[in-house]
């Protein structure tokens, strides 16, 4: 099992570009069709992680590793997704300075970045409808906390934690509504 779990973070992180973000639909793919977490379980971890310090693709991988086979499962997730990188920087940094310049490595980049930018965007399109922001609660917080986080600069653990607490304190209302409406039956 941990072999499974190293080769599926080692193999996103060696063929994704552009960072956690853009690991994450290929991550999820991955770890749902192999069922080690549910969708749910994944968009609970993105939605934790990234409140938390850190790289998102390290916290993440500490989290999904870790849920799925405890210590020794979050080493084999954090190696697996850190070591692509490790080895591929460690490449590119003994070659880059004398082929910045080439055509070659900047059309690749040019390339590259719109197929980043699209696969951020699936992720977000993915998690706001696990996020079920068609209703009408899940959509205002959405936006408060793009107000929040954009126009007024609001750090995201701060965005996040209160986000937290206003869903914690609906889930409370919707139940005592929920009781009362029992016993008034």
């Amino acid at each position: 099992m941990h072999w499974i779990i190293f080769k599926i973070f080692f193999k996103v992180g060696l063929f994704t570009i552009g960072g956690g973000y853009a690991m994450l639909p290929a991550l999820q793919a991955e770890l749902t069709k192999n069922c080690l977490l549910t969708d749910e379980e994944c968009l609970d971890a993105i939605s934790l992680v990234n409140g938390l310090p850190g790289p998102l693709v390290v916290t993440g991988a500490t989290f999904m590793g870790y849920k799925m086979r405890g210590f020794t499962g979050a080493c084999a997730a954090v190696l697996g997704a850190v070591l692509p990188s490790i080895i591929v920087i460690l490449g590119i940094s003994m070659l880059f300075s004398s082929f910045m310049g080439s055509i070659w490595v900047r059309s690749f980049f040019s390339g590259a970045r719109p197929a980043v930018c699209a696969l951020i965007l699936y992720s977000a399109v993915r998690m706001a409808k696990q996020a079920k922001l068609s209703v009408w609660y899940n959509s205002a917080l959405a936006i408060a906390t793009l107000v929040a986080v954009r126009a007024l600069g609001v750090p995201h653990a701060i965005v996040i934690a209160s986000a937290a607490c206003a869903g914690i304190a609906t889930g409370f209302a919707k139940k005592k509504q929920e009781g009362d409406d029992e016993s008034a039956h």
